[in-house]
């Protein structure tokens, strides 16, 4: 009886050594560092090398003002915009919402698609839908970006302007 209980201790510790081991071991070889454990410098580079040269200087944004569509009983508006890029690689935008400002209304759009593939050198349209105070088609609007989310090689990256 006493062996046994003695075998099942001394199992639990071991199965406590083996899992705390590999972390504990980590993070001595890393100077216990939680951020050299956690993130190695070339996954790091890996990430600034897919990244490199997405710069938003880039992309040019239109708006098709003619196409602007808006429903004066639920106040919903629907923006097409385009945008070319001059980047000389392809991605993704997942997600992207404006703080729109104009006539002293402010309000938040977001990208109606799910997805925009972004093209080198060539336009894409994708839409900016959200309710306004009033019609929107021919005033002169001011945007911020409130978030982007865009995707490259599989790595998501979200972009948000510091407050």
């Amino acid at each position: 009886m006493r062996a046994e209980v003695l075998l099942g201790i001394g199992l639990r510790l071991l199965s406590i050594f083996l899992i705390l081991g590999p972390i504990l071991i980590a993070f001595s070889a890393n100077n216990w560092d939680l951020k050299k454990t956690l993130i190695q410098e070339d996954e790091i580079k890996e990430i600034e090398e897919k990244f490199s040269g997405l710069n938003f200087e880039n992309l040019e944004l239109s708006v098709d003002e003619g196409a602007i569509e808006y429903n004066e009983a639920t106040k919903f508006a629907r923006i097409p915009v385009m945008i070319y890029s001059r980047m000389k690689f392809s991605f993704d935008i997942l997600e992207l919402e404006v703080s729109v400002n104009y006539d002293g209304h402010s309000t938040s759009l977001s990208m109606q698609e799910n997805r925009v593939k972004i093209t080198p050198y060539e336009n894409t349209r994708f839409h900016l839908v959200g309710v306004v105070a009033e019609d929107p088609r021919g005033k002169s609007v001011e945007t911020e970006l409130k978030l982007a989310v865009v995707e490259k090689l599989g790595v998501t990256l979200e972009i948000k302007p510091r407050k």
